[in-house]
């Protein structure tokens, strides 16, 4: 069975709204904060996301209503409190330079923009984009938004699936 890569094209740009960062002291800690709200009723999770100085994205964990679940590898050191349904607190505990970089959160509700199967692009009707490239290993995928606007601001991301095709005979 043959695997072939579908790369998928996704936005989430619904308002989300980030305010500035608050720095504080907590016993003898540095402690940073960020607030971000929403005013979405059909959204029930909040994304935290730190972007570092190689533009690479880590999620930190989200929010599910009252439930945090916290990446491994930050407990301890970042922890969120609120409700996915209105909005959010990050606190970065012990600030130091390793923590720099750009922090933001998201929401969960995505629209898909198209997809490259190999090197055939398929782009959703209204999107506003261009999809180039290839699928296949070792090549690359670009996503070109065709009319660059204050109205293009949102996360987007591409995601790779893996098709096993099988051929049938009759």
């Amino acid at each position: 069975k043959p695997a072939h890569k579908r790369l998928l094209w996704f936005v989430s740009s619904e308002t989300v709204q980030d305010e500035p960062p608050s720095t504080f002291l907590e016993g003898d800690a540095l402690v940073s904060g960020i607030n971000c709200s929403h005013q979405v009723s059909s959204f029930q999770v909040i994304l935290w996301y730190k972007q570092d100085e190689s533009r690479a994205l880590k999620l930190l964990g989200y929010l599910y209503t009252n439930n945090q679940n916290v990446e491994e590898d930050v407990k301890g050191k970042i922890s969120f409190d609120g409700d996915g349904r209105s909005g959010s607190s990050l606190s970065i505990a012990a600030v130091g330079l390793k923590d720099s970089g750009v922090y933001f959160c998201s929401n969960l509700e995505f629209q898909l923009l198209g997809y490259m199967f190999l090197n055939e692009p398929n782009v959703e009707k209204g999107g506003g984009v261009t999809i180039e490239g290839d699928a296949n290993k070792n090549k690359t995928c670009t996503l070109i938004i065709d009319s660059l606007s204050v109205n293009s601001s949102g996360v987007y991301f591409l995601t790779a699936e893996t098709l096993n095709t099988q051929t049938v005979q009759i």
